[in-house]
């Protein structure tokens, strides 16, 4: 239910850019609203406030405006941070990404398959992966922090932490590491919830602490492997003890090469030595992602220069409802719906994230004949169903000189999935090899009997090329 407080806000201009059309969820500290974007105009976004201490009010701004540069398919995308104050407090805000429902809302119905928490597990290793290698910590993954954004599942902005930051600095949930009110933030606290958030998804239920002087955290009845290993691998009292985000990935995709890992280097740090941080995420899969729920929110994408001041509050009008949009977000297949699952690529490298809305079809109007899946640009033969180019971060491939050759050979079994993949000789890139890897792994082949590709993925500044050829065997 809305914090009453919350109401007050609804129909006033945040730093006279941001309308607060309506208030979506709230709490004692935070709350978020439906608002709107200048650019393109009229397109929806979410703007969550949060209450902070004025004394800590231009650190953990920095952490949120730091964020406003992380670009990754698994993570909501964020638009804009500032500050602004009312009858004396002092809030952030955060300008991101409206979606469409969270995962708590379909806990809150029944169960994940393993099938479904596995989809839901690789997407949130994905970004995490990513996150850690930009030295971010999330610091409060829990339920209602996982997103559907059309047909994606993706983590949402709920005050990111820097690796090494204090505890204490946001709220506690039921799903934190048991170190972290006393321990800087780190990593294993994030594979701690991920772990938590997994068991419930399976069981609806929290795992629970038995004992007093010794305690012990009993698992519920939930599906064996690998989920129940995943569960006690990760959920140990000593942090060192935990499996690494990378351990997850090998566990859930067996056969997958090992991830490439690197060290984490806070964004302070990185931007003291004017320097670029290279981001290995390990491996990836096809994310199809099955859940059932109600449609919470739509999508937008933009970019706006943070605010780094307390911005004023200016009352405005309602604005009038548009039928004709709500009809479009109920017609429109959520990721959350298990009978209408989604297949997709992945965006290719510099692709925007974002989509617009498709208007409602009439209804004496024909059914509209599918949309076919992309296909390779080049190719031997037209067995392609769909290619995924690498998700490279855009201030690396700024730094190609040239081009960029990887080469990997993909296993494709007899329903044209990809079984596994390897880089198939040397390249003249290393750093990218991860990416190309993650993506050849979401490539599709049309079935048939078990066959043999290779993938050739030439990078340049410009954007990225792909081409399939078949191997003999």
């Amino acid at each position: 239910m809305m914090h009453e407080g919350w109401g007050q806000w609804e129909g006033q201009v945040l730093d006279a850019r941001y309308p607060l059309r309506q208030c979506l969820a709230g709490g004692a500290r935070s709350a978020v609203f439906l608002t709107e974007l200048s650019e393109p105009a009229g397109q929806k976004a979410a703007v969550k406030l949060l209450a902070v201490d004025a004394a800590r009010a231009k650190s953990l701004l920095a952490r949120a405006q730091g964020a406003t540069k992380l670009e990754h398919s698994g993570l909501l995308k964020i638009f804009d941070a500032g500050l602004t104050q009312r009858d004396g407090q002092t809030l952030i805000y955060v300008v991101m990404e409206y979606a469409e429902e969270d995962l708590s809302q379909v806990l809150r119905l029944r169960a994940l398959t393993p099938e479904e928490t596995q989809e839901v597990m690789e997407s949130c290793l994905e970004a995490l992966a990513y996150l850690h290698g930009q030295g971010y910590i999330h610091g409060h993954l829990k339920p209602a922090n996982i997103m559907a954004v059309e047909d994606r599942i993706k983590i949402a902005w709920d005050g990111l932490l820097w690796t090494g930051d204090p505890a204490g600095l946001w709220a506690a949930t039921p799903y934190e590491a048991p170190e972290t009110p006393h321990s800087p933030a780190a990593a294993a606290a994030d594979v701690w919830s991920l772990a938590m958030v997994m068991v419930e998804g399976l069981t609806q239920q929290r795992p629970t602490w038995e004992g007093t002087a010794i305690r012990r955290l009993v698992l519920p009845d939930m599906p064996a492997a690998p989920f129940r290993e995943i569960a006690r691998n990760c959920l140990q009292d000593d942090p060192q003890l935990r499996w690494s985000v990378n351990r997850m990935i090998a566990r859930l995709t067996p056969g997958a090469p090992p991830p490439v890992e690197r060290p984490a280097v806070p964004p302070q740090e990185v931007e003291r030595k004017r320097g670029y941080l290279p981001v290995a995420v390990g491996a990836a899969v096809v994310l199809a992602v099955v859940l059932v729920g109600a449609s919470l929110f739509n999508r937008s994408s933009s970019a706006t220069s943070p605010a780094t001041t307390p911005a004023p509050v200016a009352k405005i009008a309602p604005a009038p409802t548009a039928p004709a949009a709500k009809t479009v977000e109920q017609a429109r297949p959520s990721p959350f719906d298990a009978k209408k699952k989604v297949k997709r690529a992945g965006p290719a490298a510099g692709e925007t994230a974002s989509v617009s809305p498709k208007p409602a079809p009439a209804a004496s109007a024909a059914p509209a004949p599918p949309v076919a899946a992309p296909v390779v640009p080049r190719r031997s033969s037209g067995a392609v169903v769909r290619q995924v180019l690498p998700e490279v971060p855009a201030r690396a491939q700024a730094t190609i000189q040239g081009k960029v050759r990887i080469r990997v050979k993909v296993e494709v079994d007899a329903s044209g999935n990809v079984t596994g993949a390897a880089l198939d000789g040397s390249s003249s890139g290393r750093y990218f090899e991860p990416y190309a890897l993650a993506a050849a792994r979401k490539w599709k082949f049309e079935p048939g009997g078990p066959a043999e590709w290779r993938l050739q993925f030439d990078l340049r500044r410009s954007g990225t090329e792909a081409k399939a050829e078949r191997s003999k065997r």
